[in-house]
């Protein structure tokens, strides 16, 4: 069972209000499972078959079981990375931004770039650190799911 959340406690766990906090380990797991299922059919233009969550919620559950995850956790990460995407596809949209292929990150020529992209868009600072903080792996995997279909 996943855990309560206390101050300073590592990612992977729930915290006191029933959130999980996803750990790249766990990022990858999903994304893992959900191209296996995208290709196995489990998604229509409409969403994720039923089957598809039930499978990646065992499939989590089975690589994670010290973790509690639900149904919900995975539909509330899939959220997630919409947002992500929407902030990435947003910056590379704009003068200024590139993405690195070595790095697989966003770069930019300048950092004025950046600041008034923040300040026009002020929840992309607290994702990018997000991703940074994640080593940025997650980035590709992420666009790559969304890229094939991930609603």
């Amino acid at each position: 069972m996943g855990k309560i959340k206390k101050k300073n406690q590592k990612e992977g766990n729930e915290n006191d209000r029933g959130y999980l906090n996803w750990n790249i380990e766990m990022d990858r797991a999903l994304a893992a499972v959900l191209i296996q299922l995208l290709n196995s059919g489990n998604k229509t233009d409409g969403g994720w078959k039923p089957i598809a969550y039930s499978t990646a919620t065992e499939a989590m559950r089975m690589q994670f079981p010290h973790i509690s995850i639900t149904k919900d956790n995975i539909k509330n990460r899939l959220k997630v990375w919409k947002i992500h995407y929407a902030f990435i596809t947003d910056m590379l949209r704009q003068s200024g931004f590139t993405w690195d292929y070595t790095r697989n990150t966003i770069s930019f020529t300048d950092e004025n770039v950046w600041k008034t992209y923040v300040e026009a868009n002020p929840g992309a600072n607290l994702i990018m650190q997000h991703f940074y903080r994640q080593t940025l792996v997650q980035l590709s995997i992420v666009i790559r799911l969304l890229k094939i279909g991930m609603t």
